[in-house]
């Protein structure tokens, strides 16, 4: 029986590394984007790699995680710049949500100043999409992306990530046209574990990477 000691990965290298393994499986799966979008920061590099392999336009979901007020790695909710998912989660106060949502917003408006790129419904409507990050781990901010890009009208949507958990891959393959996790771990040690150089990026190094 494995266990979460005897569960091995092979790592990727780095984002851009897992990137072309993420765009090599599109094109297995003959999954051909009118669009990637992605998640920043950590999505940027990955959605890149995919972008130019593909040859199309890389465009940015500003969606930010609300994490729970004991363990802020553990999403119970998601915003974006006009709608949010929440999960049921007990003892949740309502001061804590309102202040979560109030200071993500605050943190997409500066964002969408800084890096530009940001996806609207005219980029989406009649086309095919994937969705990409650099991992997943509950899939919250994934699923509300995705419920945005059904509402603006997207033909198809793809999902693909280099690692989520195997419960949460169920969870979001029934979601989407295409879900594709390189790596889908039944115990999930975090996204950042999957990799071996996974360094945080700022704000600087986003930009750089859209100019």
């Amino acid at each position: 029986m494995k266990t979460a000691a005897t569960e091995q990965y092979q790592k990727f290298i780095d984002r851009n590394d897992a990137g072309l393994e993420v765009a090599q499986e599109l094109l297995k799966m003959h999954f051909h984007p009118d669009l990637v979008l992605t998640i920043p920061r950590g999505g940027v590099p990955v959605g890149l790699a995919v972008a130019n392999f593909f040859g199309v336009p890389l465009k940015l979901s500003l969606i930010r995680k609300i994490g729970h007020p004991a363990n802020p790695e553990y999403a119970i909710g998601a915003v974006g710049e006009r709608e949010n998912l929440f999960r049921a989660a007990a003892g949740i106060q309502a001061n804590y949500l309102q202040a979560s949502i109030k200071k993500e917003r605050a943190r997409i408006r500066e964002m969408k100043t800084l890096y530009g790129h940001v996806c609207s419904a005219k980029d989406t409507m009649g086309k095919t999409i994937v969705l990409v990050d650099d991992g997943i781990a509950t899939g919250t901010c994934m699923e509300l992306a995705v419920k945005i890009l059904r509402k603006a009208g997207a033909k198809k949507i793809g999902l693909a990530v280099p690692v989520c958990p195997e419960k949460t891959a169920i969870s979001l393959s029934k979601k989407v046209d295409l879900f594709i996790s390189i790596l889908k771990p039944l115990y999930f040690q975090g996204v950042g574990a999957y990799y071996e150089d996974f360094s945080q990026l700022n704000d600087e190094e986003v930009i750089r990477m859209l100019s």
